[in-house]
């Protein structure tokens, strides 16, 4: 079955806004952190790169593990690729930051 266009948008779009919450207080933040992480597993790959951008737009480097698992599994040539930023992202910030 075919996942609706309109469904992919819009939960791009809540992908999209997430960063902007890093304000939250710290349990509010930890359930948004599972749900992001849950879309690196997507059968999409646009939800993969988005969950990716969005993990390294935000500093959460408690995901790093995370993202190296779905890394290592990931087909998509331009997910691939974004994610190796992304980590190199999060990896540079919890060196300046550890947390």
């Amino acid at each position: 079955m075919q996942p609706d266009r309109n469904d992919i948008t819009n939960h791009l779009s809540s992908l999209s806004i997430a960063p902007s919450f890093r304000h939250l207080p710290e349990t509010d933040l930890q359930k948004l952190t599972r749900l992001v992480l849950l879309d690196l597993a997507s059968k999409e790959p646009v939800l993969r790169l988005t969950a990716s951008r969005a993990l390294a737009i935000w500093g959460r480097g408690a995901t790093i593990s995370d993202l190296e698992t779905a890394l290592n599994s990931e087909t998509d040539e331009t997910v691939n690729a974004q994610m190796k930023r992304d980590l190199a992202i999060l990896s540079e910030q919890q060196k300046k930051n550890p947390q």
